[in-house]
């Protein structure tokens, strides 16, 4: 090999994902379907009592998987669509090199209620939703398929495989007893990912809600998948490129599992170039020293590379000390009282006050009108007041009334920031 091959072999490993590494070496695809581990291959299953329990999903595998001395497992795992989070991409004009940093960076603000890291997928080519999936659950299927000697290369949703390597039109509602998802196709390219729990389905107005959803997808044919049986048909349908063609944007890949690539990669690097300098030694010093200047080189490029979300996880950090700092000023409930005693005065009208209190929210009146329960009334169904009730019984045309404005919730505000307070 000479100098120009050594450094367009370099540049290739500089190119090259660990991610894309990982798929491109995945040969087991399992399968979870309500309380059964499917080796998709054959169709054998193995029952598991706790459909969560990364250990019993681990344990299963490994009484469907029996490994020859050539081929060691690299597995793909197919879960329902309630193992995951799913959020639209409104990013127009973004590199695709930099989608990836920007949804982490948006992460905690799309998803609140998520404090734990998350794991993300996206297709940088259609970048129409976002797939995410709490890092700690992925690395405890991780360690439990490898406390099995397994080795979990990635997971990703059942519904979505079996949606994206379905026809060019088509779209799939993968449904069983716990969760049921649509995929919809156009022109070769995911349009939508929904999901929902089967039970809310049995409730009109979930009914007809995924009606109106189903029938504005529905362009091209419709799969229902309703059984382990389908979805292993539909599965082995597939040809043997479309995993990696179609579901590799959306596949997760534990981050103990890229590491380990990365390990493994790095190793074998070591091993060629080391080989590589001593034939070229053999042959003369100075290419020798050239080279291993090269490598050295594009190293530290590497290791740059590595290091280029840093900025948007320190700007996360800034945004989040801000927040902790600030909001307790910024996010005190405004009472704006100009237009609350504006709109009592135009309710009120024409009787009128002899009392107002106004605290932190909630309001109490007294005074007088020829119709105190359609006062009572009038001020229900005004939008800027809840929690509305008489505060004692009136008489004649004396009334007492408590209400609370629906926009201002100081327990919620000081729960939050105050909860020694409380």
């Amino acid at each position: 090999m000479g100098l120009d091959e050594l450094l367009e072999t370099m540049r290739a490993w500089g190119r090259q994902h660990s991610g894309d590494a990982l798929l491109k070496n995945i040969n087991t695809l399992l399968m979870l379907h309500e309380h059964r581990v499917y080796l998709v291959s054959d169709g054998r299953s193995q029952s598991v009592s706790d459909a969560s329990d990364p250990d019993e999903l681990a344990a299963a595998a490994r009484q469907l998987i029996h490994e020859d001395e050539d081929a060691a497992a690299n597995i793909l795992l197919l879960l329902p669509a309630s193992g995951f989070i799913t959020t639209g991409v409104n990013l127009p004009g973004l590199a695709p090199d930099a989608l990836r940093s920007a949804l982490k960076l948006q992460g905690t603000s799309m998803l609140p209620a998520f404090e734990e890291p998350l794991a993300l997928a996206v297709d940088p080519d259609n970048p129409v939703l976002a797939l995410w999936m709490p890092e700690q659950k992925l690395e405890a299927l991780f360690k439990a398929f490898a406390d099995q000697s397994l080795f979990l290369s990635a997971v990703t949703p059942r519904a979505l495989a079996i949606g994206l390597i379905a026809d060019q039109e088509a779209v799939v509602v993968d449904q069983d007893g716990q969760d049921t998802a649509l995929v919809a196709k156009t022109d070769g390219q995911l349009k939508a990912f929904v999901q929902t729990r089967t039970q809310d389905l049995a409730e009109l107005a979930f009914r007809q809600e995924w009606d109106e959803l189903l029938k504005q997808y529905s362009i091209g044919t419709v799969h229902h998948v309703s059984d382990a049986d389908s979805c292993l048909m539909a599965l082995k349908a597939a040809a043997d490129d479309s995993l990696e063609k179609n579901l590799a944007p959306f596949m997760i890949n534990p981050p103990a599992a890229l590491a380990a690539r990365r390990r493994f990669t790095k190793g074998k690097r070591r091993t060629t170039l080391s080989a590589l300098a001593a034939g070229v030694a053999a042959l003369v010093l100075l290419p020798f020293l050239f080279q291993t200047f090269q490598i050295s080189r594009l190293e530290s490029r590497l290791d740059n590379l590595r290091q280029q979300s840093q900025p948007a996880r320190e700007a996360q950090a800034t945004v989040r000390d801000f927040e902790q700092q600030w909001g307790v000023l910024s996010e005190f409930p405004r009472q704006n009282l100009q237009d609350v005693l504006m709109t009592l005065q135009q309710i009120i009208t024409p009787g009128y006050l002899s009392s107002i209190e106004i605290e932190a929210g909630y309001i109490s009146l007294e005074g007088q009108s020829e119709d105190p329960q359609n006062l009572l009334e009038a001020l229900e169904q005004n939008p800027m007041f809840t929690e509305v009730d008489f505060a004692r019984a009136t008489s004649n045309q004396n009334y007492y009334i408590d209400l609370r404005l629906a926009d201002v919730n100081f327990p919620a505000y000081q729960e939050w920031y105050f909860p020694e307070a409380r």
